[in-house]
């Protein structure tokens, strides 16, 4: 203050002195422009402390939670504003000596304040309970309401008219590097951040670029989330400008690829113009806007927004292409869709089977794993469904991925498998398929998650069909069905039991059954030890067959 202090006094004592020279005329006039910038400064200043002193005392308040809440909403805006003009001025001032009275005045400073003086006394009568009436009070909080947004409205035109900017962009602040101080890490991201906001467009590309190389860390992805420039991003990415949108949705893209920030993303506004970059996008951006719906509608609440915005379809279409990557991420947000019945529904009549099933065939494992999942959640619902998919070619192409490499894909083609098995014409074609020939080796080699799934679609196809009976006969399929009847879980011994029950009703595999006096030793053996369970009466079932 000692230098704005000695300015005044200088240049009142200029002002008495009735020789002033041209020269003294021209220093007079700068040195009050000088003397007014730093006083706009330490306004300024001065307004960014009010505000984090007075957002505290909002904490405290005891009545109209909704508006305080809406209060403080814009204050921490009005702080993140201010706080860059600050971080301009103090990028500027090693470069021209002050001289801001101009853009600082455009920021209506002294208003600021006086609408945070009356705010925090505001705060003080909800506190304290202290106001007359209710409807006075609440008329009053609206006032505030209104005069913060249009000091924020004076703001957003201050940095597009470019008037903030002019000075201190030039002058590029270096990475921290690492172990700096937090302090530091946020003076850099914030200087960013004001470049994407009011830089030129060489400004933006260039600071999108390093947010990108930085945002892959998550001391850098935490800073950006706490202090809300996510919001700026979502701006970005609905730029007409193709590069600058790219680049903002590859780092949305990183920060949704970490579950602690996707309720950030999701406030900001991300999802509609995400939908429309995967929809109308093109390269990096598109695969990038398919990466964050991807993981956002891993939640079934984000999953009715996409869907209601268009998701679906603008999914369906990415799957058509050639680019692997986002091919990939939206059969991940087919598969995520696909969770929620009601759109699961949707999903049936937009074709969605069709184009999943396309994916089994020609995908990478990852691909195949969303795409499988898909299927088999669209197979748990109603007949016309199931129906559909195995109209469309599903069993084939599931049968076909039991080879795959992943486990998590074969038990999830099981599982779809099994849902499908409903009907005597979907049991022929499931029989017909040779997924029969796959269960010996399935319930001798594989694990728990993959024998309960494969037994019940046994179970579920004998009871169908004479001809699927005869095919698990010929499979091999019932010494493995024998073993099970061990199994710890009671659910997959009464399967085996009820499967082999149902085999024995044809003479063929009755024929084979008794030639091996070992099946009906083992038989007696489980009948003996098991009481009070499905298994005795299924078996006893099957020995009657037999005799």
């Amino acid at each position: 203050m000692r230098p704005l202090v000695e300015g005044i006094v200088k240049l009142e004592m200029w002002k008495q002195d009735d020789q002033l020279k041209p020269e003294k005329e021209k220093a007079a006039e700068e040195l009050g422009k000088h003397v007014e910038s730093r006083q706009q400064e330490y306004g300024l200043r001065r307004a960014v402390e009010l505000i984090a002193s007075v957002t505290v005392g909002t904490h405290s308040t005891r009545t109209f939670p909704v508006k305080w809440q809406s209060i403080r909403a814009k204050l921490d805006r009005l702080h993140s504003d201010l706080s860059k003009a600050l971080l301009l001025l103090d990028s500027a001032s090693a470069s021209d000596n002050g001289g801001h009275a101009g853009e600082l005045s455009a920021l209506g400073v002294r208003s600021i304040i006086a609408t945070l003086h009356k705010c925090a006394a505001m705060a003080h009568i909800c506190t304290e309970l202290t106001y007359s009436g209710k409807l006075l009070m609440q008329s009053d909080l609206d006032k505030i309401c209104g005069r913060l947004d249009e000091h924020l409205r004076r703001i957003d035109a201050a940095y597009q008219s470019g008037a903030l900017a002019a000075h201190a962009l030039a002058i590029v602040v270096s990475r921290p590097p690492a172990g700096a101080p937090r302090e530091d890490v946020q003076f850099f991201v914030r200087d960013l951040f004001t470049r994407v906001q009011i830089g030129t467009r060489a400004m933006k590309v260039e600071a999108l670029r390093a947010l990108e190389e930085i945002v892959c860390e998550e001391k850098y992805q935490r800073i950006v989330v706490q202090t809300g420039e996510v919001a700026q991003l979502v701006v970005v990415l609905e730029s007409d400008d193709v590069e600058l949108s790219n680049k903002a949705a590859r780092i949305l893209a990183a920060i949704a690829r970490n579950e602690e920030h996707k309720a950030e993303l999701v406030s900001a506004g991300v999802i509609p113009p995400a939908i429309r970059l995967l929809e109308k996008g093109r390269g990096q951006g598109r695969e990038a806007a398919a990466v964050v719906l991807n993981r956002l509608t891993a939640y079934s609440e984000n999953a009715w927004s996409v869907s209601s915005l268009g998701g679906v379809t603008a999914s369906l279409a990415a799957c058509h292409t050639t680019e692997s990557v986002l091919r990939r991420e939206a059969a991940g947000i087919l598969r995520n869709l696909a969770g929620v019945e009601e759109i699961r529904r949707f999903m049936v009549d937009e074709g969605v089977a069709s184009v999943v099933i396309r994916l089994l065939n020609a995908g990478d494992d990852d691909t195949k794993i969303y795409a499988t999942d898909c299927l088999r959640m669209m197979s748990s619902g109603d007949g016309f469904s199931k129906n559909l998919i195995v109209k469309e070619g599903g069993v084939q192409s599931l049968v076909s991925t039991l080879g795959s490499k992943s486990p998590e894909c074969r038990e999830l083609a099981l599982q779809a498998i099994g849902n499908l098995v409903s009907s005597p014409n979907s049991a022929k074609i499931v029989v017909l398929s040779g997924f029969l020939g796959w269960i010996p080796l399935i319930l001798r080699f594989g694990e728990f998650g993959k024998q309960q799934p494969a037994v019940r679609a046994v179970r579920d196809l004998v009871k169908l069909s004479d001809e699927a009976k005869r095919a698990a006969g010929d499979a091999g399929i019932m010494p493995e069905l024998l073993k099970l009847l061990d199994a710890k879980s009671v659910a997959v011994r009464e399967m085996a039991a009820e499967a082999i029950s149902e085999i024995l009703t044809v003479p063929k595999s009755r024929n084979k059954f008794v030639q091996e006096d070992h099946n009906i030793v083992r038989v007696l053996q489980v009948l003996d030890s098991d009481t009070g369970t499905g298994v005795r009466h299924f078996l006893l079932l099957g020995l009657i067959s037999v005799s």
